[in-house]
């Protein structure tokens, strides 16, 4: 059929669709078929294209912007001690660390940058600090702005670490990147379980965390002046003014309102190792006594001594889930604390830890301190599992950047492992413990050193000889039996915030 014939017999009606219909069926190339109008849909045949979402241009213009910041920032901290030099002055003073100073060849053998001049940084420093300051609150700035847009649920974040090496008695600069993620939501099964299990123990905590919350006015009396007269007060001065014809003038009293100021970050172990199933204790017949909480003293040894009594020790034997793990113990912990904690009203943050190397030191937010214990976070606590290795000093290092926004007055770290810092780079001897055990206690040194307390909680049978090299006396505790941690847990909290 020729071309000419076959487009007069197409009516003037016939679409485009049709049209090209007819040239197919007719055999003719694809070079000479008319151009199909803009307006027309896809020949049949071709798959559309899938649907991509709106595309919001601010939208990715303050995604961009928050990763050039972010990478400033980076670069910035190449040139900038996070230690303030008059903290690191501190730190030589009372740690008992010598700077050595390098020869340029010494560096082929320790491939590092390192604070070997404090000299010559002090005009520099001022500078760069207010130029990190501006950075870190536009930042701040945008994450909140994509924070409407639902954007950062998946966000990940990188820091930059020194750590401490030990051999050379000097800090590797910017040594360690941390990778900061937000964990997903695993639903609620298993807070609602853990609710079931522990039931008693949770009545029993939640009781007696309600016992910690102050009055909400306090009475300050024998006051020159007041909201009110303090009828003791008056009393007395009226019995000494016919005793001894003098009138006291300290009558009055002034309601002072007196809260908890106590901001907590508990910084969890999620290393391979805690995949490692518990042995599980033996059951009981003795009921749960209804003594008040006892005293929990600690000796140099970390060992717990009962006082006299065992209130939070429920007895009663309960039904156990088939291999429960550290992880999942430690998770039980979590959710026990944060249900006692929201009934007593302190700040308290939950993270994560792990990682593979200096390179890729991971932490995991759990609970961020302003979020509301929801269920979002909730389900964050159930996706905790284990991952890699312990490379605790980078994560303890980024614990006290998450303590700048908070005034409290009493700031408390709370770490829980299962065992030493390790992994495959910590030091040249991959056979030594020292050199992670040095860094962390370095870590655990800094963190003191800005006022915040730290105490570690491990289930290591051989955490005493670490532990005690590691912190201070009477700041770290090692469990025997790792299923009592839900229960020994908030009796720590207790002994360090009262």
């Amino acid at each position: 059929m020729a071309l000419d014939a076959l487009s007069t017999e197409l009516p003037e009606e016939a679409d485009s669709l049709a049209l090209a219909e007819m040239f197919r069926q007719a055999g003719v190339g694809a070079d000479a078929m008319p151009a199909l109008p803009d307006s027309t849909a896809p020949a049949t045949g071709v798959e559309p294209v899938p649907y991509r979402g709106e595309v919001k241009p601010e939208l990715i213009q303050k995604k961009m912007r928050l990763h050039e910041l972010a990478e400033a920032l980076q670069g910035l901290a190449q040139g900038l001690s996070p230690l303030p030099s008059e903290v690191l002055q501190e730190l030589l003073k009372h740690g008992d660390i010598e700077i050595k100073s390098l020869q340029a060849g010494e560096l082929t053998s320790t491939s590092g940058l390192f604070v070997t001049n404090l000299e010559g940084r002090e005009a520099a420093e001022p500078d760069a600090a207010a130029k990190q300051a501006a950075l870190q609150q536009e930042i701040a700035a945008l994450q909140a702005e994509l924070q409407q847009y639902g954007e950062l649920a998946t966000q990940r974040q990188g820091f930059l670490y020194d750590e401490w090496d030990y051999v050379i008695g000097d800090y590797r600069r910017a040594w360690c990147r941390l990778t900061e993620t937000v964990l997903d939501d695993a639903g609620l099964t298993f807070v609602e379980d853990t609710r079931q299990r522990h039931a008693e123990l949770f009545a029993q905590v939640l009781r007696q965390f309600q016992l910690l919350k102050p009055e909400t006015l306090q009475p300050l009396k024998r006051l020159v002046d007041g909201e009110e007269i303090d009828l003791d007060s008056a009393i007395e001065a009226f019995v000494d003014r016919r005793a001894s014809q003098t009138m006291p003038e300290k009558v009055y009293m002034h309601r002072h309102r007196r809260e908890r100021s106590v901001a907590a970050l508990f910084l969890v172990d999620m290393s391979a190792s805690t995949d490692d199933a518990i042995k599980e204790p033996a059951a009981a017949s003795t009921p749960p006594s209804q003594i008040t909480p006892p005293a929990r003293l600690y000796d140099f040894s970390g060992s717990v001594q009962d006082d006299h009594d065992d209130a939070l020790l429920p007895h009663a034997s309960t039904v156990s889930k088939p291999r429960r793990r550290i992880i999942d113990v430690e998770k039980e912990a979590l959710v026990l604390m944060a249900e006692a904690l929201e009934g007593l009203g302190d700040a308290y943050a939950v993270y994560g830890f792990s990682g593979y190397g200096r390179d890729q030191v991971d932490c995991f937010v759990v609970k961020n301190f302003h979020e509301p214990y929801d269920a979002r976070v909730q389900g964050r606590i159930a996706a905790i599992k284990p991952h890699r290795s312990t490379r605790m000093g980078p994560a303890i290092r980024h614990a006290i950047r998450k303590f700048a926004h908070q005034d409290a007055r009493l700031k408390l770290l709370l770490l829980l492992s299962d065992g030493y810092p390790q992994d495959y780079d910590y030091g040249k001897d991959r056979q030594s413990k020292e050199y992670g055990l040095q860094d962390t206690m370095m870590a655990l040194h800094e963190t003191r050193l800005k006022g915040i307390q730290t105490f570690c909680v491990t289930v290591d049978p051989q955490g005493h000889d670490y532990l005690r090299a590691m912190c201070p006396d009477q700041h770290y505790l090692v469990l025997e039996d790792m299923a009592s941690l839900p229960r020994e847990l908030p009796k720590v909290y207790r002994s360090l915030t009262t």
